[in-house]
Parts: structure tokens; C-alpha cells; sequence
């Protein structure tokens, strides 16, 4: 339960980076 409760942070934070990534660069 617990691993899949941090899979699950896991993969939100990794949307966060790329979305945020893709923002950037987009800008630039």
C-alpha cells in the first residue's frame, strides 16, 4: 500500500517536471 501511495506521488511529481519542461521550452 505504501509503495503504491509513492508510485503515485511519483508519477504526479514527474508530470509536474515535465509539464513545467515543456513550458520552458515553448517560451524560450
Amino acid at each position: 500500500m505504501i509503495l503504491l501511495t509513492l508510485g503515485r506521488v511519483y508519477g504526479v511529481f514527474t508530470i509536474l517536471i515535465i509539464h513545467i519542461c515543456f513550458c520552458s521550452c515553448v517560451k524560450s
